[in-house]
């Protein structure tokens, strides 16, 4: 687990990383990257995870930010 991150994260496989939501309630979410074969464009994808492990990419859970005083400060 990487812990030097905002949200620390696991990584699942070379191109899946999983980590835990923690607004209102605990969500387990996913960020997937796969090579389209198109070049150098890679396609993204996000959502929370299923009880069976698959990605639900039209979920919505409105979980709330997990925001730290003065994380918006400088951008």
């Amino acid at each position: 687990m990487n812990e030097n991150s905002h949200y620390p994260f696991n990584q699942v496989r070379s191109n899946r990383y999983t980590f835990i939501s923690t607004g209102k309630r605990p969500i387990e979410k996913v960020v997937e990257f796969k090579f389209t074969g198109w070049g150098k464009i890679i396609n993204m994808g996000f959502g929370d995870v299923r009880p069976d492990g698959t990605i639900d990419d039209k979920a919505i859970s409105n979980n709330g930010p997990r925001l730290e005083p003065g994380f918006m400060r400088g951008l």
